[in-house]
């Protein structure tokens, strides 16, 4: 994980740091499986009307499992929130949507893993405009955030306190999950192997023509409705020896399914995870549904090739600007695939 750039308090002197604040130590709602233990400041009021129907975590609406409150009336806080997760999604995203659905603006965010992100971020309350520091942390399907905030003009007063509850902040009993969802293992014709969430239907196209095999992974929500499609193709060279032909076919096979494409967003070279491949490269290309210019959809597609194949994964997804939320989903379990092939 990256080293922080954001403070974590470490300016505060030891005399300080033993002298002032406390080590809290709690289990919200009764629940072992949410114990935590954080630093906050030793004055600081700790808010004990929280109340809840369930002690177990939904997927909907962060859970308060702690509010405590500067003694001063200065409107300053430590929170500490969490909520299920149903999907897989790194930290960074999902906390690029939670500030997206609470008219948060992100100063600066910190992407130090998949599992955890931190970031700076403005909001508006009434006539007063709030600083807030922000940090999640992804354990098992469970994500926790610490939050602190203060009204603009004290934020850096209490900038390392806020910093010292994040970095503080400890799970008592952490996940023995290893992932948000199960990753299952495909193997597409002996060639390639790699995961995919579980979460994905998948489906093996019927009478593939000869030297190409293809599994496809469908993206569906709660009422059944398509929100994406991951694909793994391997090519043999014998059938096409060029990587450029090789991404010119995808890109028909998409447009052959009323997909237009409108302009190419990224392109760059990539890493492979895996000895076997050489390393590759990733287009994306912004697209529109044929009779739907409303719906922005993304293509991306990633090559590598060892001595007999290439492998193409492809991803249609959403618009990141269009439906954010699906868009991350959907690019996490790209990734999962592209990390995990062999």
């Amino acid at each position: 994980m990256s080293e922080p750039k954001l403070p974590i308090g470490k300016t505060i002197p030891p005399d300080v740091l033993e002298s002032s604040f406390f080590k809290v130590q709690d289990k919200p709602y009764g629940n072992p499986e949410l114990a935590y233990s954080l630093l906050v400041p030793k004055d600081w009021n700790v808010d004990s009307s929280l109340k809840a129907k369930t002690n177990q975590l939904g997927r909907e609406r962060l859970k308060p499992l702690a509010i405590f409150a500067a003694p001063d009336g200065s409107h300053s806080f430590i929170q500490l929130h969490a909520i299920g997760l149903p999907r897989e999604i790194s930290a960074a995203h999902w906390l690029r949507h939670y500030a997206a659905t609470t008219d948060r603006t992100i100063v600066e965010l910190e992407e130090l893993s998949v599992l955890f992100a931190d970031s700076l971020m403005t909001f508006k309350i009434e006539d007063h405009t709030f600083v807030g520091r922000a940090a999640v942390r992804i354990d098992g399907d469970r994500l926790f955030m610490v939050f602190g905030f203060a009204i603009e003009a004290a934020y850096q007063a209490l900038a390392e306190t806020f910093g010292l509850a994040i970095s503080s902040f400890k799970l008592l009993s952490p996940s023995s999950r290893t992932s948000i969802e199960p990753h299952r293992r495909h193997n597409l014709a002996d060639i390639v192997q790699f995961d995919c969430p579980a979460s994905w239907k998948h489906k093996v196209p019927e009478n593939p023509p000869i030297g190409k095999q293809a599994i496809d992974f469908y993206h569906f929500d709660d009422n059944n409705a398509f929100q994406g499609l991951i694909r793994v193709k391997a090519v043999s060279k014998t059938v096409v020896n060029q990587s450029e032909e090789v991404i010119k076919n995808t890109v028909e096979e998409y447009a052959d399914s009323n997909l237009i494409l409108r302009d190419k967003l990224h392109s760059s070279p990539v890493g492979s995870y895996s000895a076997r491949f050489s390393n590759g490269f990733l287009i994306i290309y912004g697209c529109t549904i044929e009779g739907n210019e409303e719906n922005q959809q993304e293509l991306w597609i990633c090559a590598f090739e060892d001595e007999k194949h290439y492998i193409v994964t492809s991803l249609l997804t959403p618009s990141r600007r269009q439906i954010f939320y699906t868009w991350a989903f959907n690019k996490r379990a790209y990734e999962i695939v592209l990390e995990s092939i062999q």
